[in-house]
């Protein structure tokens, strides 16, 4: 029986090692060229926000929402360069790292996790939020559903694992949700004291 999405403390390093290695297996289920690596975790796994859903206590999906001041401090930064030359205004979510174990596919999680991380990015105030996809994929259409507007096309990653893949499969989409025109940081620096940490 699925339980969740249930949001997890990145200090349960067991559980954090048990997503890197979901990583790994639901990438290289559906991307033959990525990389083959025991789990794939970075630095911002140990101050991101995470979600997860199990099924009879057996991980089956994850994502992940990092929050930042600035788009400059965003997961892969790089790749938004084009999109964004102006920056957004902040708070802004990024919503990365979403897996689902390829057995559990088409069963309503990947909207699940959106959902939750979207709540989450509404209750912390943010202005934005921001995802990345690959082209030509069911997911832009299921964003599209969640109030996502296509904000123009990625540039290439200039690192880690997925370094020369997206190119490879079409090119990435940047999808963008407004929650707020202001930015928070004009009227109340310190309300997100206390609900998250913040990525500078």
């Amino acid at each position: 029986m699925l339980a969740g999405p249930v949001e997890i403390s990145p200090d349960d390093e067991r559980l954090l090692s048990a997503i890197g290695q979901l990583r790994v297996r639901a990438w290289r289920a559906r991307q033959p060229a990525f990389p083959d690596m025991r789990e794939w975790l970075d630095d911002f796994d140990l101050f991101a926000r995470h979600w997860t859903l199990s099924d009879n206590g057996i991980l089956v999906a994850a994502a992940r929402m990092t929050v930042h001041a600035e788009l400059s401090s965003v997961p892969n930064a790089e790749i938004f360069a084009s999109v964004f030359p102006n920056g957004l205004p902040g708070p802004i979510a990024s919503l990365n790292r979403l897996v689902v174990d390829p057995a559990f596919a088409g069963r309503g999680l990947s909207r699940a996790l959106d959902e939750a991380r979207i709540e989450a990015a509404g209750k912390m105030q943010c202005a934005n939020i921001i995802v990345e996809t690959f082209a030509r994929t069911s997911r832009a259409a299921a964003l599209e559903l969640l109030g996502f507007e296509i904000a123009g096309l990625s540039l290439p990653y200039v690192s880690g694992p997925l370094f020369g893949i997206k190119n490879g499969s079409g090119g990435g989409v940047v999808h963008r949700r407004r929650l707020r025109t202001e930015s928070v940081w004009d009227f109340e620096p310190n309300l997100l004291q206390g609900e998250a940490s913040v990525c500078t």
